[in-house]
């Protein structure tokens, strides 16, 4: 279920999730701030391992999520 759900391409560690993060993880403190996004901390809910995930926006607006592990 779990990679059922997070569309995701991975490129070394990296994963793009575009639709139902909030479901899969839970979002803590922003660790910092560019021109380009947000980096926050979160948990994921099934194994409760830590990542920092970075929250940019695409081109139509719509929120994308990076998740570094």
């Amino acid at each position: 279920m779990f990679n059922e759900e997070i569309r995701s391409r991975n490129i070394s560690s990296l994963y793009f999730i575009n639709n139902n993060f909030s479901e899969l993880y839970e979002v803590f403190e922003t660790l910092g701030e560019g021109c380009s996004g947000i980096v926050k901390r979160c948990r994921c809910t099934q194994t409760g391992k830590e990542y920092a995930v970075k929250i940019t926006n695409t081109k139509s607006d719509e929120e994308s999520m990076i998740l570094v592990k």
